[in-house]
């Protein structure tokens, strides 16, 4: 197998697994407010798929460690997402990596929907970063490590983690983002 086609095969794994979370916390009436999500699969499946097909092997491969060490506490990351986001569950860690990542993502959100205002559209910036926040709390130590160290090397090399992540979607729809921009803007 390819390298790329195991980062691909992880990525499909950790969907089917938060996939599986969102039905759950459904079922067992813990995430009333996800009904929406449930009856749009491929939707909830596209995003989180945007959310992940940027990490390393090395990020997969540890969030996947932590989904099944969840697992195996009976804890379900999407309901501990979502409980985070009502304030009914306390902070998960105090981890300072949290608010750098979800701050660093928030600044690419901003600039790229500054660059393509069509195709990749800008929201409250708070709002994101703290729904971003409370889903990067459920992830271990171990992967906030490798996902800041992520943020660091893109930083470094000035690329942006947002556009990255919606010029992978723009080829995968035979595209590419300026096209859907210039497409978007003349529609």
């Amino acid at each position: 197998m390819t390298q790329a086609a195991l980062r691909d095969a992880l990525v499909q794994e950790i969907i089917e697994q938060e996939w599986t979370f969102l039905q759950e916390g459904v079922r067992d009436g813990r995430l009333e407010q996800m009904h929406s999500q449930l009856a749009h699969p491929q939707a909830f499946k596209l995003a989180r798929w945007m959310a992940h097909i940027v990490h390393s092997e090395a990020t997969l491969q540890s969030y996947l460690k932590g989904i099944a060490h969840a697992r195996q506490k009976g804890r379900n990351l999407l309901v501990d997402k979502y409980a985070l986001l009502e304030n009914s569950l306390p902070s998960l860690t105090e981890n300072p990596r949290v608010a750098a990542i979800a701050q660093a993502e928030s600044a690419w959100l901003e600039a790229a929907s500054a660059l393509y205002p069509h195709a990749i559209k800008a929201v409250d910036a708070e709002r994101f970063k703290q729904h971003l926040a409370c889903e990067l709390q459920t992830l271990s130590d171990e992967t906030l490590a490798l996902y800041y160290d992520e943020v660091q090397e893109a930083n470094a090399k000035g690329r942006n983690l947002v556009e990255v992540r919606h010029s992978v979607l723009c080829r995968r729809m035979g595209t590419s983002l300026r096209d859907k921009e210039k497409a978007m803007a003349q529609a």
